[in-house]
């Protein structure tokens, strides 16, 4: 890696280390490997050099950018230092080891061990799989160590991700790059970048005072580690997730199988409430590591001595009479969140059919006997006496719940009986009324007992468990008849209906483009028009961007499978495939023969198309690069939205510092749109605003709060910029004056997320694509739809239109692109 402002190969400091090349450079610093020749050792040499407001003199000695920023990066310095000095006290095998710390070129360096392994993200990328719960928590265990050395110091991390977490070649972790001298000059100064790593960062991170700050901060950052581990996709960044929290519960989330309480542990380690949040190290590794009770094949908890001693069992084949007489059991109470959810489980096994109905069976034939029960033991104080059979039948059928038609007929009571609570229907019930009838034959001749008043409510149980062995007759519901008014009345209803589902579907196939065809395949003389155009396989994964070049004989691409390729439109034959090298681009920019590619971990790359080669490379911080404009005609100036609400102007020439930083938006500037001519700069944020900037000045033209319900997700200028369309998550299109001061239109546009928004060269028309996988057509003046192409489920994820009008070309989520003719009638 190369970096402009970094010292050279070959450098040497206080005539003890030579730098040996670049690691890494962010917003705080550049970090090098370096030799120490005295121990004839490597070390990882850090270096103090906030490019916010740092430049270099001489090719070594660090300065103030200016006298404003004196300062600043003073007490940066001072931090910095103060940081080393803390670090260097630390000594634990997962603490990343700081040998010496030293002033020199007008700033301050920190050596620190040099850790042979890689990234908890390259380890992950590299296993191909989700790790194990054992494999995490052989990791886990050491670092939750670590942090509580941290913590205990009165220090915290700050900037725990799997960028920061070495897996040395053992399989033991270490933590490194420690941000919090980073995060309070961050806080100072408001200007330097690495104040945040999105996804990582809880909200309070993200607030000027840090007051707020503790080990709950760190425990989020790690729970979003772990997040990351298991669901190999880090959660959304916690200004957003204050918004709409789309993260969803790690037993969702999970692509394994791990332990309820680790998943559990996760999410309270997420919890945007500081309140909710574990508060000590100590306490969350207890609701990591819990153990779950043990469970048998069925599901149900294992039974322990101390849950036998609680609940005598019964075994489900004793006699009826021997198990009424024992004691009931006594019910368990819940001793924790694995117990309650053992108890609410519902039974895996249950008795067959067959041992309900011979129970059935022997109860009615011991009533016909008069057979009594044999006298129970006395039951001991605590537990409840096992209920009679009179308290059985009253507790089946209270006297108060007893409907009338079962009082009036006694014979049919059965029937009565299933009808009104719905018992007695299904296979088991009649396998029970079998029994019973056969055990009734067996035990004829025999006299019901008289004890048991008909009148009472055992009486009545009595009489209506006998009626079980009657046969019932069956009596077909009687015949209705239909007057023919009601007829009438429902053949009239069914036309009405009719003809409102056939309107339906003539509007709908209106607005439903035509199905593609070719020249000819319509009856008649008269030839289906096509509006599909070409269809080809671009991407492996998904077309993430796409534009037009060279006056429309190119088309750019990018796509998931972090390629950029190169396609003449007419053939959809490949021109040139240029393999990216800092991932997947999330934007794209191409203006003559140069292309501009941002990425996830905040990576800009320059490239000459006409080569293949890359022309220039900088980066300003690790937050997601989501738009990238050119700001001027030749093609030297580009500017930037990024993840960390800012965005920065670049010269690609000098691409070690933005040559300005514009801020102001209170969350993710997703999208932006140049007017050259102007001097003017518009962004759209997940804050729902819209900003005016000028790039003549630097500085804010005008400001649209609240410009939309939902965040702005993509912004498109007309020609002569003299109107703005923007879009936003919830389908919605607006339609401003080129300033964006007034509002000219608005309507739904989409039933999903608007992705891509472009105004057609003659500027009376605006196409707008969404994740609802539709691309339409709009009349700007009439605020109405003029074509409807494409299909619900193939999302469209960006646009671009031909030089000539004639055609639009979409890129799909699918990895498809297809191009589109849309030509208009006059009419419209």
């Amino acid at each position: 890696m190369t970096h402009a402002l970094a010292l050279t190969t070959g450098t040497e400091l206080v005539q003890d280390y030579r730098i040996e090349r670049v690691l890494g450079a962010g917003g705080f610093g550049i970090t090098y490997l370096a030799d120490e020749v005295p121990l004839a050792r490597s070390v990882t040499l850090k270096e103090y050099f906030p490019s916010d407001f740092a430049a270099r003199v001489d090719g070594a000695t660090a300065v103030p950018k200016s006298e404003g920023c004196r300062l600043d990066f003073s007490w940066g310095l001072d931090r910095f230092v103060d940081e080393a000095q803390i670090l260097a006290r630390f000594d634990h095998p997962n603490i990343v080891k700081v040998y010496r710390y030293f002033r020199a070129n007008g700033t301050a360096y920190m050596a620190l061990k040099w850790e042979e392994g890689q990234s908890l993200k390259a380890w992950l990328k590299e296993l191909k799989r989700t790790p194990r719960q054992v494999e995490i928590d052989d990791i886990l265990g050491p670092l939750l160590d670590a942090l509580e050395v941290v913590h205990a110091s009165d220090f915290l991390h700050r900037d725990i991700a799997p960028d920061n977490i070495i897996i040395r070649s053992d399989g033991s972790p270490v933590l490194i790059d420690f941000g919090s001298a980073r995060g309070d000059l961050a806080q100072r100064s408001r200007t330097v970048s690495a104040l945040v790593k999105p996804g990582y960062s809880p909200y309070e991170q993200y607030a000027e005072d840090s007051a707020k700050q503790g080990p709950w901060t760190d425990i989020y950052a790690l729970g979003s580690t772990l997040y990351f581990l298991i669901s190999g996709k880090r959660p959304s960044d916690a200004p957003s997730r204050v918004v709409h929290d789309d993260v969803k519960p790690a037993q969702d989330a999970a692509l394994g199988a791990f332990r309820p309480g680790f998943l559990k542990a996760i999410d309270r380690a997420l919890a945007l409430d500081i309140d909710k949040r574990p508060k000590t190290v100590a306490q969350w590794r207890k609701e990591l590591f819990q153990e779950d009770a043990k469970r048998s094949l069925f599901g149900r908890k294992t039974p322990t001595s101390a849950d036998a001693e609680r609940s005598p069992t019964v075994n489900a084949t004793v006699p009826l009479d021997v198990a009424a007489a024992a004691p009931a059991p006594e019910p368990i109470a819940p001793q924790s969140d694995a117990d309650v959810e053992a108890l609410s489980e519902p039974p895996q096994h249950e008795a067959s059919p067959a041992k309900p109905a011979a129970a059935m069976g022997g109860l009615i034939a011991r009533l016909r006997k008069g057979v009594s029960r044999k006298a129970a033991p006395p039951a001991p104080a605590d537990v409840k006496p096992s209920p009679t059979a009179e308290a059985v039948a009253e507790e089946v059928m209270p006297e108060e719940a007893m409907p009338k038609e079962i009082e009036a007929s006694p014979v049919p009571e059965a029937e009565a009986r299933r009808r009104h609570f719905g018992i007695g229907w299904g296979p088991a019930p009649r396998q029970a009324e079998q029994a019973a009838n056969g055990a009734a034959e067996a035990a004829k001749p025999v006299a019901v007992p008289a004890p048991r008043p008909p009148g009472s409510p055992a009486g009545r149980a009595i009489q209506a468990i006998a009626a079980i062995d009657r046969p019932i007759a069956k009596r077909k519901p009687p015949r209705l008849r239909r007057k023919p008014f009601i007829k009438w009345r429902s053949l009239a209803v069914k036309l009405v209906l009719g003809a409102l589902v056939a309107g339906g579907a003539v509007a709908l196939q209106k607005s439903l483009p035509r199905a593609p065809s070719s020249p000819g395949a319509a009856s008649g003389n008269a030839p289906a028009r096509t509006y599909l155009l070409h269809q080809f396989r671009a991407h492996e994964g998904g077309v993430t961007s796409i534009v037009f070049a060279r006056a429309g004989n190119w088309l750019v691409t990018t796509g998931a499978d972090k390629a950029l390729k190169i396609w003449s439109p007419r053939s959809t034959t490949p021109v040139r495939t240029i393999q990216l090298e800092h991932g997947a681009a999330t934007a794209l920019a191409v203006r003559g023969d140069v292309a501009i590619t941002g990425h996830d971990e905040g990576d800009i790359a320059v490239w000459d198309l006409a080569s293949g080669e890359r022309r220039a490379h900088f980066k300003r911080n690790d937050a997601r690069i989501w738009a990238i404009a050119f700001a001027d005609r030749d093609a030297n100036r580009i500017v930037t939205a990024g993840h960390d609400w800012a965005i920065a102007v670049w010269d690609i020439d000098k691409p070690a510092t933005p040559f300005h930083v514009f801020e102001g938006h209170g969350n993710a500037v997703q999208s932006l749109a140049v007017n050259i001519d102007q001097g003017r700069l518009i962004s759209g944020s997940a804050d729902k605003s819209i900003r005016v900037w000028n790039l003549r000045t630097l500085s804010l033209d005008a400001a649209r709060g609240r410009a939309h319900r939902d965040f702005v997700s993509v912004l498109a200028l007309d020609p002569p910029g003299e109107r703005l369309a923007s879009g936003d998550l919830t389908g919605g299109i607006r339609i401003w004056s080129g300033n964006a001061t007034r509002r000219l239109r608005r309507w739904s546009g989409h039933n999903a997320a608007v992705t891509a928004l472009a105004f057609l060269p003659d500027r009376r028309y605006l196409a707008s694509a969404s994740r609802d996988g539709r691309l339409i057509i709009w009349n700007v003046n009439r605020g109405r739809s003029v074509r409807t192409f494409g299909s619900r489920g193939n999302e469209i994820n960006a646009i671009a239109v031909a030089p000539n009008r004639r055609e639009i070309a979409t890129a799909g989520a699918d990895g498809s692109v297809r191009l589109w003719d849309t030509r208009l009638p006059a009419a419209d």
